[in-house]
């Protein structure tokens, strides 16, 4: 058995380990990495799996263990390990299978496949495997090696103990100590109780004699008793006969109260009937006064409205009478002064324009002088030229500068000329738009105007909606009101009915209308009673009597339709129909007298129904007439030998019996059912004009809310045209503003243009007086007429200037005025009249006028409305006193009918509460009579009443007296004196043999006791022998030259070298004073000539290497299937590494090993190299060669403190002295096992053969042809096929044990020898014995039980080191000769003989099972399979 592949996912550093496509190797698997790469955690993981790893059991404790990085942490983890098993070491029937366990923050859990395991059996599977608890050193850890080097001695002896077993033979001594204990102190108690039960059998013995004078007694009393039982039932029939007669008194008595109180009570019900009546119309008159009432009261507050309305309106009107009143005074007023002002504008504008005509004179006749000074002065100024050509070009330049003056002045002249006409375009068509806004406004305000007119009809038109919907929802209200109490008569008289009938029937009714409601069954026509229609009322009573449950038989079209509904009544368990199919019924014409006149005629006329029904109606009422009287129904009963019924309901068979008598009316079938369907109707009736009255009104409401839809639409338009001519006053005032803006801009451009003109003109006359000068002649001096010129000019132009400062003056003044008066005119005036011409166009006085004659017309129609309502209020209220004249002599009447019938009632109730005393009286007599006649013949044939006909019935109860008070002085006797004195004398007996049986129990445990401690000695003494010679040896195999031996100590032992060597024991000897070893010392010699020299003397290398020897002879003296080593290499130099290393791999050839290191010598001799490496946030295993391996471990070097020269073990050495690793054990184990599976199957075969002589043996008691000898047979047959099966299995189990005993060297012969035959015979004697004991166990208690249990705990398959007796004989040789094993001699099993005679015996009892036509089902043999593999589990 090894590890063949390890899935870790989620647990620490692996993320997810996945899968590896080579497999660890059975051999030596070493695997190495860099630090924190993840080789513990893979110890870790697979120690967690075997469960040697300590996680807890809290949610805490298991996150840690969670695989987490970059701050995520995963859910849920496992560790997975896929086991070869084709040694079968574990207990499971594969040779390879996989254990999980998956664990997380709330789950852990063991699982093989889809099948969980709970931890207890995950432990027992590894200790049945060889993983024992007491020997946890197949894993080796660092710190473990540590510790066992610096073990004390005691702790070292503590340890062997443990892997000795010792615990598992102390706590099966402790076991049955408790149970000894126990067993003593029920014995004890058993020892009291039996003194007790002795004492209370004495007691019992005297009470037996009371019991019987007392029984005697009891028969004495009874036969009294009896006999005036037997004078009692005489004295009842007298008693019978005289109650009978008062009965019948009451009877006529009653029957007459009867006939009058129907005579009262029909009086009463037309009384009431009319009083109802009455009263209904009365309510209704008074239900219609209130709502006329109410609607007197809307009407009322509607005219209110209408009057405050009105007012409003009027108000509305005299606000926009004098608000226009005053807006036309205002614009009046402004007209005139805008008028006014226009005028004035006219005025100043001829004056301005001839001012500015002057100025421009002026100016004209200033750029003339100015022009003709400057000539003169440039001529003057020539002195400064020295010659002409430079006076030329002086004057040529300044004319180029004026030329360039020019051009810049015309293109901003003829710019300032395309602005003006801009100017005039815009303004053009700024009037356009002035002029389409007014008009566009003036249409706003019609649209505007209309839609108010529109919008005041429609909601005139919802007033008149709304005042006919809300009639409708009171009328709708009304007859809901109505609905409901026809309803509820309805529903009161369906319970009416429900009371009358059973309760089978109606509700076979109730579920039929479900049926009928689905529609899934056709051809359903109905109860009787809904087919016809009664014609003469009348009649009711004789229909009710002579239909009885016929009325409500269902008519059906089919026999098959019936079928279907009886069907579904029967799977509901609900309801009883009886069905009148229409195919089936056939009716013969009845023989009635030709006579049919007023007086008689027949019941089937006084009904009518479709004629499909024809044989329905004649099957319940058409045998039957109907006479006018009873003397008429008694003549033609007679003559023509008919039934015949009266109106009153009484019944004339024509065989001469006549029923009848009292009918209550409100228990008539009939006539509640016609209740029911008069109400329905009036219901249905009122329903559907219920509906027609809510369609009605669903289609006012529907015009309501069109026209409120119609009225939000108009009233959304009128809002936006009116949004649309505040925008267009807007846009209205701004297109003025614009305008205004447009005119001064175009006057301001034109004034800049006309003088940008002049100074053009200007510059070219002085261009033009420059080229004239260059055209003279060179002149410096100004001639006489020049200077006088140069003088006039001057003063020319002083004087053209001062008049253009006068006139300017006056054109600003002039200009500042018009403007002033412009913006005036055009600001206030004109936007004020715009402003109120729009005010005036609002206002609407004729709307509010229109509105106040409406309302005016409104209140009109209302008046005419009220005063039509108080008039039908004063009917109503006429109509009112009118029927309360009319209804109070009939209360009068009813209250005396009631006061009579009360009294009539009173006298029944009373007569019959006497006839129920009576009857009650009769009954009981009855029953007294019956009971005690039947209690008399019941005890006649055991008394004699002959001998006490001397008594009478006063003597016999004063016999009886004197008997009860004999029995009372012995009332205190124990009635169950016998059965307790036979109860106590077995249960002393029991208690005895149970006493006896404890007995024998705490001497078996005694014997338990010492055999156990002799077995734990035995075991101790081996495991220590075994383990010192492994010691010794394995020490030689690291340390050649070396020795090295185990010393067990004694308290007396003071010196090192004292104690005694456990390899000197003879095999199979306990030494003595086993118990009085305290400690084992360790004595070691590294070399020849080295002292031995104890742990406290050795360096740590050394006692790391000692340490290791220790653990490889536990190794080898009870190997574990797999070992773990942790760095256990790390301590060591490189020859101790080396030495180490070829152990391993020579222990590899038979055990798994699996290894980490950091150095070369354990990767040299791996049969299978690994390495561990971390990436991306995981660990991750991952196969690699020795070269892969020897450059992690070169990388990890970086002093180069390895010493790479090392190459691997040599075959040489590998196959030379091959360690021999727990065989003398295990070859123990495996014969202990090899005879005990021959154990139970010789057992098996034994019961097997016992049952097939039974089965073939026949019965000289029987008839072997008879059912009983056949019975038997199969019985026994049944039991055979069980136990043979038993057998087949127990065989198979010792052909597998068998298997591996010759593996580890057995011999099997083929024949039993004779000590097997003796053997066979004493296991048949012992399993006699064991079925004896097992039967008594099972009625003697507990302490058995508990025994068993630990007999069973002994026969279990022990541990490593606890083998049984069986083993005691086996020996192995001596050191010498330990390569060659004892081989052990046994006998086989011979299997074929029996199963053939087993298959014969079963072929035969089969054959005569078919001969007497037995055959066992299938059903049968599943069931016998079922209990054998129950049986099997339970073996």
């Amino acid at each position: 058995m090894h590890i063949k592949f390890i899935f870790i996912k989620g647990f620490r550093s692996y993320k997810d380990q996945g899968f590896t496509s080579i497999t660890l190797h059975p051999g030596f698997n070493v695997v190495t990495g860099r630090n924190g790469a993840g080789k513990s955690n893979l110890f870790a993981a697979i120690r967690f799996l075997l469960g040697d790893l300590n996680v807890g059991n809290n949610s805490e404790d298991r996150l840690k263990l969670l695989h987490s990085y970059g701050g995520n942490t995963m859910q849920t983890g496992y560790v997975e390990i896929v086991f070869d098993n084709s040694d079968h070491r574990f207990p499971i029937d594969k040779t390879e299978f996989s254990l999980r366990r998956t664990f997380g923050t709330s789950k852990d859990e063991f699982s093989i496949g889809n099948n969980k395991l709970s931890k207890a059996d995950v432990r027992n599977m590894f200790e049945a495997a060889g993983f024992s608890s007491s020997n946890p050193y197949y894993i080796v850890q660092q710190g473990k090696i540590n510790t066992l080097a610096l073990m004390k001695d005691s702790d070292r002896l503590d340890m062997l103990k443990e892997v000795a077993g010792a615990t598992v033979y102390e706590d099966r001594k402790r076991e049955s100590i408790d149970i000894m204990l126990e067993s003593e102190s029920k014995s004890i108690k058993i020892e009291e109780f039996l003194k007790y039960i002795d004492e209370r059998i004495k007691v019992l013995d005297k009470e037996r004699k009371e019991l019987e004078l007392y029984q005697n007694q009891i028969e004495m009393k009874k036969q009294f008793e009896a006999y005036i039982i037997h004078l009692e039932a005489n004295e009842s029939v007298d008693r019978i006969q005289y109650l009978e007669q008062e009965k019948e008194k009451y009877l006529k008595q009653s029957s007459r109260l009867s006939k009058k109180l129907e005579r009262y009570t029909d009086e009463l019900k037309r009384d009431e009937s009319r009083f109802n009546k009455i009263l209904n119309e009365i309510k209704k008159i008074d239900n219609e006064k209130i709502m006329v009432e109410k609607l007197n009261e809307v009407f009322d507050k509607q005219k209110a409205q209408l009057v405050i309305q009105q007012k409003h309106f009027k108000k509305l009107l005299s606000k926009e009478q004098s608000k226009l009143e005053k807006l036309q005074k205002e614009q009046d007023l402004l007209g005139s002064s805008k008028e006014k002002l226009e005028k004035e504008i006219e005025i100043v504008k001829p004056k301005l324009e001839e001012l500015i005509s002057q100025e421009d004179d002026i100016d004209n006749k200033l750029s003339s002088t100015e022009r003709n000074l400057q000539e003169l002065y440039v001529k003057q100024g020539m002195f400064q030229f020295k010659s002409k050509v430079e006076r030329d070009k002086y004057l040529g330049d300044e004319g180029s500068k004026l030329e360039d003056i020019v051009k810049q002045y015309e293109q901003q002249a003829q710019s300032l000329e395309e602005d003006v006409e801009d100017m005039k375009q815009l303004q053009q068509t700024k009037g356009k738009q002035f002029d389409t806004s007014m008009a566009s406004k003036d249409k706003e305000a019609e649209i505007v105007k209309n839609a108010e007119l529109k919008l005041h009809e429609l909601k005139l038109e919802k007033d008149q909606i709304e005042q006919q919907v809300s009639s409708t929802f009171q009328s709708i209200n009304e007859m809901k009101s109505n609905l409901t109490e026809h309803r509820n008569e309805w529903k009161k008289a369906e319970r009416n009915l429900q009371t009358i009938m059973n309760r089978p029937l109606s509700e076979g009714l109730t579920r039929l209308n479900q049926i009928r409601q689905e529609g899934k069954i056709k051809g359903i026509h109905g109860p009787l009673v809904e087919l016809f229609d009664i014609v003469e009322p009348e009649a009711t009573l004789a229909l009710e009597v002579i239909g009885g449950n016929g009325l409500f038989h269902v008519v059906v079209d089919t026999d098959d339709t019936a079928s279907k509904i009886l069907e579904i009544l029967n799977t509901e368990n609900i309801g009883r129909l009886s069905f009148i199919p229409l195919n089936r019924v056939r009716t013969k014409p009845p023989k009635f007298p030709l006579l049919e006149n007023d007086l008689v005629y027949p019941l089937i006329k006084v009904i009518s129904f479709d004629p499909i029904y024809s044989e329905a109606m004649k099957l319940v009422f058409g045998k039957t007439l109907i006479c006018k009287d009873e003397a008429t129904a008694e003549q033609v009963r007679k003559s023509s030998h008919v039934d015949c019924i009266t109106f009153e309901g009484d019944v004339f068979h024509s065989k001469g019996a006549v029923t009848g008598g009292y009918y209550s009316k409100k228990k008539l079938k009939l006539s509640s059912y016609q209740q029911i369907k008069h109400w329905r109707q009036q219901y249905q009736q009122l329903q559907n004009q219920l509906t027609e009255r809510e369609s009605e009104l669903e289609k006012l409401q529907a015009s309501l809310l069109a026209i409120q839809k119609t009225i939000r639409t108009k009233d959304d338009e009128k809002n936006r045209i009116l949004s649309k001519n505040d925008n267009s006053r807007v846009e209205l005032d701004k297109i003025i503003s614009e305008r205004t803006m447009y005119i001064e801009i175009l006057e301001k451009k034109q004034t800049i243009l006309k003088k940008l003109k002049i100074d053009i003109q200007n510059c070219k006359d002085t261009i033009d007086g420059y080229q004239k000068q260059i055209n003279t002649a060179f002149n410096t001096k100004l001639t006489e007429e020049e200077s006088n010129l140069l003088l006039t000019l001057s003063e020319s132009s002083i004087q053209l200037k001062e008049q253009k400062i006068s006139v300017s003056s006056e054109v600003m003044k002039l200009q500042s005025r018009k403007n002033q008066m412009t913006n005036q005119l055009n600001q206030n005036y004109c936007k004020r009249l715009m402003e109120i011409e729009e005010e005036i166009k609002s206002l609407s006085p004729e709307n509010s006028q229109l509105q106040v004659e409406l309302k005016q017309k409104e209140i009109d129609e209302i008046d005419t409305e009220i005063d039509g309502v108080r008039q039908k209020l004063e009917s109503l209220v006429q109509a009112l006193n009118e029927k309360d004249a009319e209804i109070k002599p009939i209360k009068v009447s009813i209250d005396a009918l009631k006061q009579q019938t009360s009294t009539i009632a009173d006298q029944l109730v009373a007569d019959g509460k006497e006839m129920e005393i009576l009857l009650a009286q009769i009954q009981n007599y009855n029953k007294v009579r019956d009971a005690k006649q039947l209690r008399v013949l019941s005890k006649g044939d055991r008394f004699n009443f002959e001998e006490l006909k001397q008594y009478n019935k006063d003597q016999s109860v004063e016999e009886l007296n004197k008997i009860n008070k004999s029995l009372a002085s012995l009332r205190h006797v124990n009635q169950k004196a016998n059965d307790q004195f036979n109860s106590f004398t077995n249960q002393y007996k029991s208690l005895e043999a149970r006493r006896d049986e404890l007995n024998e129990s705490n001497i078996s445990i005694q014997l338990l006791i010492r055999t156990l401690d002799n077995k734990k000695d035995e075991a101790i003494a081996r495991t220590f022998s075994g383990v010192a010679k492994n010691f010794t040896q394995v020490f030689k195999e690291l340390i050649p030259g070396g020795s090295a031996k185990l010393v067990m100590k004694r308290q007396m032992d003071d010196d090192e070298d004292d104690g005694e060597d456990p390899k000197e024991w003879a095999d199979g000897e306990t030494p003595k004073g086993l118990l009085t070893f305290t400690g084992v010392g360790i004595q070691v010699s590294f070399g020849e000539g080295h002292e031995p020299c104890s742990m406290r003397q050795l360096s740590g290398g050394q006692k790391t290497l000692v340490a290791l020897a220790l653990i490889f002879a536990l190794q080898r003296t009870d190997p574990a299937p797999f070992y773990l080593l942790d760095e256990i290499d790390a301590a060591l130099d490189h020859n101790y590494r080396v030495a180490v290393s070829k152990m391993i791999r020579k222990h590899s050839r038979e055990i798994q090993f699996i290894a980490t290191t950091f150095g070369p010598e354990f990767v040299m001799d791996a049969n299978q190299n690994w390495i561990v490496v971390f990436n991306k946030g995981g660990s991750k295993l991952v196969p690699g060669s020795t070269e892969d391996a020897l450059n992690v471990i070169k990388q990890l070097d970086n002093g180069s403190a390895f010493d790479y020269s090392y190459k691997g073990i040599t075959d040489e050495e590998f196959n030379h002295d091959i360690p021999i690793l727990g065989v003398a054990e295990g070859k123990r184990l495996v014969e202990y096992e090899f005879k005990r599976a021959k154990k139970k199957a010789m057992k098996a075969l034994a019961r097997a053969e016992q049952a097939c002589n039974v089965m073939m043996e026949d019965d000289p008691n029987l008839d072997p042809e008879g059912s009983d000898a056949s019975e038997k047979l199969k019985h026994d047959r049944k039991i055979f096929q069980k136990l043979h099966k038993e057998y087949l299995r127990r065989l198979a189990e010792y052909n597998i044990v068998k298997d591996r005993f010759i593996r580890y060297g057995g011999i099997i012969r083929q024949l039993p020898d004779k000590d097997d035959m003796e053997n066979m015979e004493e296991d048949q004697q012992q399993q006699t014995s064991d079925d004896t004991e097992m039967k008594d166990n099972a009625d003697s208690g507990t302490t058995t039980t508990t025994t068993t249990t630990t007999d069973s705990k002994q026969k279990s398959p022990p541990k490593r080191k606890s083998t049984s007796d069986d083993t005691s004989d086996i020996e192995t040789s001596d050191d010498e000769s330990k390569k060659k094993q004892q081989q052990q001699v046994e006998s086989d099993i011979d299997d074929e003989t029996p199963s053939q005679r087993f298959e014969e015996a079963l072929v035969s009892a089969s054959q005569k099972l078919k001969l007497q036509g037995l055959q066992e089902s299938e059903e049968s043999e599943k069931d016998d399979e079922g209990e054998e593999d129950e049986s099997d589990s339970s073996d």
